[in-house]
């Protein structure tokens, strides 16, 4: 651990070993230290901590690691995995430890609660400054990849990092071997299973994603996990949306309702089941209960002015209101968006701006938004784009350009 976080600081501090051993000690005596030949002595910990910028028990208690921190970290790694709120997670989790064990699990599972908050900036930040150093050295550790511990952090990062990259059947990979190591926990395997089965209707494998579900809820329902149930009706529902089962999917969303009072993450549940109620009445066109059902976000567990200015574009745009349309985009707040939103956005200033026969600049912001959906796979944006395209490229005699789209458009309805 020793060596890791010397190479590691000498790297950040862009400190080459002779620098750092210079009028200490030989280069080959502080390799031999590294490689656990030599015991570190605290006075050149004091000389080395002092010329990288850290404490000393910064460097001598590298490889130290207490049983409480370890029942501590055990409990943090479940949590994370299992989709547990953790209040005040930046406060209680330090990114900085004298145990570099400790450090990285814990950045590791601080990145995944970035990650599903949707703080980009921090999740990048911890990715590029830590992570994206010490994983691979970590990943080729053999003696320490035999860590379950380890092991599930790890996967569980690249679990929700290859999801990010829209690399799904790589997702499925990591996946299948988390759900190896955490068979006899009911309360990540569930979560897990759940994630998977989204996976697979992204990658459009219906059945499979059916079977696994109705498998779910037979083990729900024998050990009488109600805290479950509406994140298995929410992944039924989106099953069903996929399928354009419209009606069935919001018969489906009502259970889950039902069952929100009981999830232990009741504004994240929340949240999917009025996206999901909200994209079924847009499909079936019903635009007086979406607006009645987007009244709702101000309720106890969800206040997103941008979030409901968003929604509110998706049902102006579909019934083409222009005018209303642009004034609702004037209320967005564009710095505060997350990747998504801001994709979301795009597409309906490409509307606007279309309507003012502002081609050029329609057609970037749309298809800088196409790119973007369309390694989401999300089809409920793509057909819009589609027609988006397809109108500008006419528009433009670029009739080659148009079909191309409108073959998209075809695949899309048959699909």
């Amino acid at each position: 651990m020793l060596r890791k976080r010397i190479n590691f600081l000498c790297t950040t501090k862009q400190l080459s070993r002779k620098e750092l051993v210079q009028g200490l000690i030989t280069v080959p005596h502080l390799s031999n230290i590294l490689l656990g030949r030599y015991q570190l002595a605290k006075d050149l910990a004091v000389q080395f901590s002092s010329r990288l910028g850290v404490s000393t028990e910064y460097l001598l208690d590298a490889n130290t690691i207490t049983e409480a921190q370890k029942s501590n970290l055990e409990i943090l790694v479940k949590q994370t995995i299992s989709n547990q709120r953790i209040e005040s997670f930046e406060s209680v989790i330090p990114e900085t430890d004298n145990s570099l064990y400790v450090e990285f699990i814990s950045n590791l599972c601080k990145a995944c609660f970035y990650y599903m908050e949707e703080d980009m900036s921090n999740y990048h930040r911890i990715v590029d400054n830590y992570l994206s150093f010490y994983l691979p050295v970590f990943a080729n550790d053999e003696e320490l990849m035999e860590n379950p511990l380890i092991q599930k952090a790890i996967l569980y990062f690249q679990i929700l990092s290859n999801e990010g990259q829209f690399h799904y059947t790589l997702t499925l990979e990591y996946l299948t071997r988390l759900l190896e190591l955490v068979s006899n926990d009911i309360s990540c395997f569930l979560p897990l299973q759940v994630l998977y089965i989204e996976i697979l209707g992204l990658l459009e494998q219906y059945s499979e994603a059916k079977k696994k579900l109705d498998s779910l809820f037979r083990v729900a329902n024998h050990m009488k996990k109600k805290e479950y149930f509406s994140k298995l009706y929410l992944a039924d529902c989106r099953l069903s949306f996929q399928l354009r089962h419209y009606d069935e999917a919001w018969k489906l969303s009502i259970f889950a309702q039902t069952y929100i009072k009981f999830s232990d993450n009741k504004k994240k549940d929340y949240l999917s089941l009025i996206h999901y109620q909200y994209v079924i009445l847009l499909q079936k066109k019903e635009y007086k209960k979406a607006i009645d059902l987007l009244n709702q976000l101000d309720s106890l567990y969800v206040k997103d002015e941008n979030l409901q200015s968003i929604y509110f574009c998706g049902i102006f745009a579909s019934q083409k209101r222009w005018a209303k349309l642009q004034k609702r985009l004037g209320l967005i707040n564009e710095q505060l968006l997350t990747e998504d939103q801001q994709m979301q956005v795009n597409i309906f200033h490409a509307l606007v701006l279309y309507k003012k026969n502002f081609l050029d600049d329609a057609k970037l912001l749309a298809e800088d938004s196409l790119f973007y959906f369309e390694k989401k796979r999300q089809r409920v944006f793509l057909m819009p784009l589609y027609l988006l395209m397809a109108k500008i490229e006419e528009k433009q005699k670029k009739y080659k350009q148009a079909n191309k789209y409108n073959k998209k458009i075809i695949h899309l309805l048959q699909s």
